[in-house]
Parts: C-alpha cells; sequence; structure tokens
C-alpha cells in the first residue's frame, strides 16, 4: 500500500522493519533492542533519511529516555523538506508526530509539525484538528477559532466542529464560524 502511494520507493519494504522491532518485547533489555535498531539502520543506510522511520526511531529514543538520541532525530524531522514526498502521506505521518507531542505535553512542537502538514495539504481536514488541539492547548484562542473556521469550511457538518466550538465557548470565545 504505502509503495502504492509512493511513499517509499525501493527493492525492498525493510523500512517497516524499524516501527516493528520497537514495539516487540522479546528484547531483554532496552539496550540490546536500540543496538539491533542501531545495527539495522547502519546495515540499510538508504533509510536513515527516511522520515517515516525517523518519525518512529525518535518515539522510540523518547520513550526510551534516551535523550540525546531523541534530540538529534527532531532535530533532524525540523529539518526535513517534506516537499519532495508525497505530500499527503508526509502530512499523515506530520499530524501523528503532532499529535504524540501533545500528549506529551509539549505544544510547541506540536503545533510546529501540525503547521508543517497544513502546508503540505492545506484543504485535507485532517490536518486541522491538530492544528486546532496545538493552538487551543497553547492558549492562542483566537488562531485555534481562525483554525475552526477552516475546519468548518471544509466540513461544516462533523461533531469534531461541534465540540471544537463549545471547547472554545467555554473560553469565552463566542463568535460565528461562517463569519471572519
Amino acid at each position: 500500500y504505502a509503495e502504492w502511494i509512493h511513499y517509499f520507493k525501493g527493492e525492498d519494504n525493510s523500512i517497516f522493519l524499524v516501527p516493528l522491532i520497537t514495539g516487540m518485547s522479546i528484547f531483554d533489555t532496552t539496550e540490546r533492542q536500540l543496538s539491533i535498531i542501531r545495527r539495522f539502520i547502519a546495515l540499510n543506510p538508504k533509510i536513515s533519511n527516511s522520515y517515516f522511520m525517523l518519525y518512529h526511531y525518535y518515539i522510540f529514543a523518547r520513550e526510551k529516555q534516551d535523550h540525546k538520541l531523541a534530540k538529534e532525530i527532531l532535530a533532524r524531522l525540523k529539518t526535513l523538506d517534506y516537499s519532495r514526498y508525497n505530500k499527503f502521506v508526509a502530512a499523515y505521518g506530520l499530524l501523528i508526530l503532532s499529535n504524540y507531542f501533545a500528549r506529551k505535553g509539549d505544544n510547541e512542537d506540536a503545533l510546529f509539525f501540525a503547521l508543517k502538514a497544513r502546508d503540505l495539504t492545506p484543504n485535507n481536514i485532517a490536518v486541522y484538528a491538530p492544528l486546532f488541539q496545538a493552538y487551543y492547548n497553547l492558549g492562542k484562542y483566537d488562531e485555534a477559532l481562525m483554525v475552526l473556521r477552516k475546519f468548518h469550511s471544509l466540513r461544516p457538518k462533523t461533531s469534531c466542529v461541534d465540540y471544537f466550538y463549545q471547547l472554545l465557548v467555554q473560553k469565552g470565545i463566542k463568535y460565528s464560524l461562517d463569519n471572519p
């Protein structure tokens, strides 16, 4: 499926092993698991710059408390040129990363990656839920309302729009979604 949407072009699909390895429970220590992943990447250098691999490797490193490695990977993720990839798939991965950061309370990075996703696919409604979440969690309610208006213009009849609007109403924001 990933090859079908031109996400990964190559002779094999070994890139998908990294997220599988990160989720396995057969390793006796975290260090051994990390060692296997690092060796796998070293032996398969073509995947080392894949944003798909980097998303999963970042989350793995952060969950395993390897802060130095997580910081290095995050720096790479922030500087990648996502426009050279399939825009929809890259945006989807960025939204997964944005949601991960939001769950961890890192709303600045959540906003950073949600904005990158919006830049890639501005008419994709999936972009606007994490973008709203990031602005809302940062207390930037005016920006959250602007995002919600765009979301509403793309898909007016959805329970997400109603729920998000109610969140803003609770914060004292009571503006029409139809008029800027």
